[in-house]
């Protein structure tokens, strides 16, 4: 009983699966789009990792300037 549970359960979910890249399909979106997608994405990712730095940089900087004193906020 326990296997014809499980392959229920397969079956359902690979449906749901066929209907969801079936809903991806009608939205008719541009051939080459998911490349786009991904260099928008590394980008961000790359963004986020410069900004990061720049704002440890900027916080050492400060520190610097300040003599070592801690103050909250920038």
């Amino acid at each position: 009983m326990a296997t014809l549970v499980g392959r229920q359960a397969k079956s359902r979910h690979m449906l749901e699966h066929i209907e969801r890249l079936k809903a991806w399909q009608a939205l008719d979106l541009p051939a080459g789009i998911e490349r786009q997608v991904h260099q928008i994405y590394y980008a961000c990712t790359q963004w986020r990792t410069l900004s990061s730095m720049v704002r440890d940089w900027l916080c050492h900087a400060k520190q610097r300037v300040l003599g070592g004193r801690r103050r909250t906020g920038f």
